[in-house]
């Protein structure tokens, strides 16, 4: 593949894993052709007189019962879309505004299409902000949901703790209820790359693990409200404290779990259900606990989190590696609190006192996939 780019190689890749899928499944078909013959052929040659062996094959009924397909052995022969391990060890960022959406924690950031944004102000209004902290839309909710997310129409979900139930903000303004949680309560959410809603949800948040302390991920279609708990293969590995949650650009359920109030672990596993990787940033002469609080994920599947022990972001690439630490100083100082990468690569950094700031983060090139009307979109 020598003078093709990466993304040149990348597409040969697929098209020969995709190759070798088709070579598989032809040579499975022709085996079962050619079983189902061998068969047919073992019963004209029963000793049958030839009048007696047409009306035999009149009579035969076949069917063919579809087998069930395995997931894991399809992605073994295709491979997974991963993230470079390097890619974003040298990018650097470029202040573009700074501004208070409240006056007290930045809790709620979820940036949109280009330049805009989603926060919570102190009044538990959510507002929608451009890059410079105009407010261009403001709905009231009464509360500070614990997460957000929204969809290429504009249409908004989030988290009700108190209520136990994940609501929906239509673009008009108009609440109404998704799905109910109850006897748990909602924490974290994120929308799939397929639609669906993921959620984090715990009998009570805190670190106590047991049967008697239930803690799942749910995944709820949307279409007919059918929720299905998300497992680990392998039940040694449970969730403590699952509180926030996202889908990778591969597939990779990513978690934030709690361990105590002043550590936790990020958790990654697959579509299938197999552990992924765990990141506790365990590394010699590491005093400070590891806190996460939040994440975001960019274009190209590497995953920013927020620590709270050392006020900073940790980046992983889609493997769970390490590959680099904004320090507080770097990410407009103070204590970082929530971040969030939009299609246009702006990072948007939330603070404990109040303040957003807004990073150019190095160069992107998601496409964003379709023409939007703000006006259309959010009035």
């Amino acid at each position: 593949m020598a003078g093709l780019t990466q993304a040149e190689q990348c597409i040969e890749a697929i098209q020969n894993a995709a190759d070798r899928v088709c070579f598989e499944t032809n040579k499975l078909r022709d085996s079962m052709i050619a079983r189902v013959r061998r068969q047919l052929e073992s019963k004209d040659d029963s000793g049958s007189s030839t009048n007696e062996s047409e009306e035999r094959k009149q009579d035969v009924t076949l069917y063919f019962q579809p087998g069930d397909v395995c997931i894991q052995k399809v992605q073994d022969i295709l491979g997974r879309l991963e993230a470079e391990s390097d890619t974003v060890k040298h990018e650097q960022l470029w202040r573009v505004s700074s501004f208070h959406t409240t006056t007290r924690s930045v809790d709620i950031l979820e940036s949109t299409t280009t330049e805009y944004a989603w926060s919570c102000n102190h009044h538990q209004n959510l507002c929608l902000v451009d890059k410079y902290g105009k407010v261009l839309v403001k709905r009231e909710i009464n509360h500070v949901p614990e997460s957000i997310a929204t969809d290429d129409s504009g249409a908004m979900y989030y988290t009700s703790y108190r209520e136990m139930a994940v609501k929906k903000l239509d673009v008009s303004g108009k609440v109404g209820y998704v799905f109910n949680t109850s006897p748990l309560h909602p924490m974290g959410l994120c929308l799939s790359n397929e639609g669906n809603l993921l959620i984090c949800v715990v009998d009570k948040f805190d670190f106590v693990t047991g049967k008697d302390k239930p803690k799942d991920i749910l995944k709820v279609k949307l279409d007919n409200g059918v929720a299905t708990s998300v497992k680990f293969k392998d039940e040694n590995e449970r969730l403590t404290a699952p509180y926030r949650i996202l889908e990778n650009i591969n597939g990779d359920v990513v978690v934030i779990d709690g361990l105590s109030s002043k550590s936790g672990r990020v958790v990654a596993f697959n579509d299938v259900g197999g552990l992924k990787f765990i990141y506790s940033c365990e590394s010699p002469g590491n005093d400070e606990s590891f806190c996460p609080t939040n994440m975001c994920i960019d274009f190209k599947g590497n995953i920013f989190v927020i620590d709270g022990g050392s006020h900073s972001i940790h980046v992983l690439n889609s493997s769970g590696k390490l590959q680099r630490k904004f320090a507080s100083y770097e990410i407009g100082g103070g204590e970082p609190t929530v971040v969030s990468i939009g299609r246009d690569g702006l990072m948007w950094v939330g603070h404990a006192d109040g303040e957003v700031t807004v990073f150019r983060h190095g160069r992107s090139s998601r496409p964003v996939s379709r023409e939007v009307n703000e006006k259309e979109t959010f009035f």
